[in-house]
């Protein structure tokens, strides 16, 4: 425990927040394919940079977003996971002991860090005990529902029994608007989904891009719970618009961040006025775009431990065994053989290598899947596949159907070496 200790927690977030900003930037991009689609697809896609800033952990897969690579051969930008420490190299050498000019720094961006978090925790908790105080007065209507005239907007106030508050000034077919539009809220739980959203905030308070998914998610709530009441209540919209558009003016006292209130009024005015019942296939064109980038971006990459770095040439410097090349090279380009820092023989770019195994080798590894009942080839299981393929196989009888299998154990045994 003790500074040490906070450094090596503010790297940490520090890239989850990196890593987070690059989920925001695609986010942003989806929302714009989904800006004729409802908004609780947009709500949805917020899941994955709060996952991104929340666990620093996740499982890995060849299709995340962070694998991406460039054409073979090309110079072009490869977009790459940010391992621990990544974000601030020196820095995670400090953390490690080091001591001087970076060390102080260090130092300085842990102090100045847990500064800007107290500050917005302070805010919060003072904007909610203002507000509290101002609604101390207010009048039970019903259950849950309480006016008063000391606001200028309805909202949405507390946790665990939350509560709808009213200006005095509702009534009729406006009145019946609002309460529907923060019923939605509370039905679904929105309150809570923007504790957690101020709570992320707070963490990652030096970030602009969570800065600009907090609003956003904010306003994407909002346009949401409307459309579910034009949907769902038969309210015009018209009237529902006119609702909204009598807390249009500027408010006489700021809610603070862990209220609902009616914000972005003339975004969801227009939204309301144009809002219509969406066609039939937009829903499982969204909700397949929605599982593909909260996926994509919630997946670590495969990441190669042991990299090519030098050339396989047997018997010269540090270069271990004697891997027959030309073998390889015989079949495809992309079973081209390099070395690791230690001599060992890897693929120069092993997601080819098994992209080429799979389209050379596709018979002989569906008969090993079909006999060992093992699921489709991919970076992750490969070792099931080697193993299968040591075992005796029934079916191999033929010169052909051997030498397939041993030509598949001597590339696994070379493709390991990256990943071991």
């Amino acid at each position: 425990m003790g500074l040490d200790y906070m450094e090596h927690i503010f790297l940490q977030i520090m890239n989850m927040s990196l890593s987070a900003a690059v989920v925001i930037a695609v986010v942003l991009l989806a929302r714009l394919a989904l800006r004729r689609a409802p908004r609780k697809w947009s709500c949805l896609l917020w899941a994955a940079p709060a996952f991104r800033l929340l666990c620093p952990v996740s499982f890995r897969a060849s299709f995340s977003l962070f694998q991406l690579r460039p054409p073979a051969g090309g110079s072009g930008p490869e977009l790459t996971y940010l391992p621990r420490f990544a974000a601030l190299p020196a820095a995670g050498a400090a953390a490690q002991g080091g001591t001087g000019e970076i060390g102080g720094l260090l130092a300085a961006g842990v102090v100045l860090w847990c500064l800007g978090a107290a500050a917005l925790l302070v805010y919060a908790f003072v904007s909610l005990w203002r507000l509290k105080k101002r609604l101390a007065d207010a009048v039970r209507l019903e259950k849950g529902v309480y006016e008063t005239d000391r606001i200028d907007s309805p909202f949405l106030l507390g946790l665990w029994r939350p509560r709808i508050y009213l200006p005095a000034v509702l009534s009729g077919e406006r009145l019946r608007c609002v309460l529907a539009h923060e019923r939605v809220h509370l039905r679904r739980r929105d309150h809570w989904i923007k504790l957690l959203a101020f709570l992320l905030l707070t963490v990652h308070w030096f970030n602009p891009l969570v800065w600009l998914a907090f609003f956003l998610l904010s306003r994407d709530l909002e346009l949401s719970c409307d459309e579910r009441v034009l949907a769902e209540e038969g309210s015009s919209a018209g009237e529902y618009s006119r609702a909204l558009l009598s807390f249009a003016a500027p408010r006489r006292f700021p809610l603070g961040p862990l209220a609902f209130g009616e914000t972005g009024v003339k975004e969801r005015i227009q939204n309301a006025l144009r809002w219509k019942k969406p066609r039939t296939w937009i829903t499982p064109a969204a909700l397949l775009l929605v599982i593909v980038v909260t996926v994509i971006c919630s997946a670590n990459p495969i990441t190669i431990r042991n990299p090519w770095v030098q050339e396989y040439v047997p018997g010269q410097g540090n270069i271990r065994g004697a891997v027959d090349k030309a073998k390889y090279l015989a079949f495809s380009e992309d079973f081209a053989i390099g070395a690791d820092a230690e001599g060992y023989a890897v693929f120069k770019d092993p997601y080819k290598a098994l992209r080429a195994l799979s389209r050379e080798y596709g018979s002989t590894l569906g008969k090993l899947r079909l006999q060992n009942l093992l699921p489709p080839l991919g970076y992750g299981n490969y070792k099931r596949y080697y193993e299968a393929s040591a075992r005796s196989n029934p079916w191999a009888v033929t010169e052909e159907e051997k030498g397939d299998l041993t030509f598949i154990r001597g590339f696994f045994d070379i493709y390991e070496n990256s990943f071991e």
